[in-house]
């Protein structure tokens, strides 16, 4: 009954979205949850009609890695967010 992670999808516009802050609690992580929630989202976001989800990630953040190894492949800044180092690209199927 206790919550484990949170994610969102934010609409960029009729082809394009972005899963936004996604979190997993300290004690789940390294136990596949976020591999888990992000599928869940890109998998929700394709149900809702979008072809090509993004996100963004900060430089202290290890997700990164985890983007790059579900095939999401480095794009320009698309969003103006000034704590980002990485910002990713993957299209749905």
């Amino acid at each position: 009954g206790d919550l484990a992670c949170c994610g969102g999808i934010k609409r960029l516009d009729d082809v394009h979205c972005e899963i936004k802050k996604m979190y997993v609690v300290p004690e789940l992580r390294g136990r596949g949850v976020a591999r888990a929630l992000l599928r869940e989202l890109e998998r929700r976001a394709a149900e809702m009609g979008y072809t090509v989800v993004r996100l963004d990630t900060g430089p202290k953040q290890v997700a990164r890695g985890l983007f790059e190894s579900e095939g999401y492949v480095q794009v320009d800044d698309f969003n103006g967010n000034p704590v980002a180092s990485y910002w990713g690209e993957k299209p749905l199927r």
